[in-house]
This record gives structure tokens, sequence and C-alpha cells, in this order.
């Protein structure tokens, strides 16, 4: 293996622990978020989509879109949301159905 390859393994096992940090978090804000969501606190779960949005955008803006549709009662701020996520990740299926 090159030198240069071999002097950047420590920088990218750094980048790999802080990806799954990031994703350890998404994860438990998205969990907490369903969870107020389900006791019908619309604030609180967007709240948390939102600081979840930056390591798990597709998740996030799609959940968020679910907030405003079905808590709100806001159909062009859902369908907002949704493109959004789809524009993260095109193969969300979920924001595709729901648009």
């Amino acid at each position: 293996m090159p030198r240069s390859l071999v002097a950047l393994q420590p920088l990218l096992l750094l980048l790999r622990l802080l990806a799954a940090w990031a994703s350890a978090e998404s994860d438990e804000l998205i969990a907490q978020a369903r969870a107020a969501a389900n006791k019908g606190d619309a604030a609180t779960a967007d709240a948390l989509l939102q600081r979840a949005e930056e390591s798990a955008p597709s998740e996030a803006f799609m959940l968020r879109g679910n907030v405003a549709a079905f808590l709100r009662k806001d159909m062009a701020g859902a369908a907002v949301l949704y493109r959004r996520s789809i524009e993260a990740n095109a193969t969300r299926w979920e924001a595709h159905y729901f648009l």
C-alpha cells in the first residue's frame, strides 16, 4: 500500500466513527420524534426531526412531511417536505407515495 494511503488510514477511521455516531444520534432523534408524534405533539416531533436533517435528510424530511400532513393537516407544507425528501434520496418510495 502506498505511504500516502497508509497516512490517511487514521483519518478514514475517524470519519467512519463520526458517521456512525451521527447515524446513532439521528436514529435516537427520529425515535423520539416518532414518540412525540404518536402523542400528537407536532411541535416537538418537528423540532426533533429538524435536528436530524443533517445526518438523515431523506428520512427526516419524509417524517416531517407526515407530521405536516397528518398532525397539522398542512398538505401544501407536507408536499414541500416530501419533495425535499425525494431530492435527498430519489429512491425514497414513501415520499413518492405520500405525494
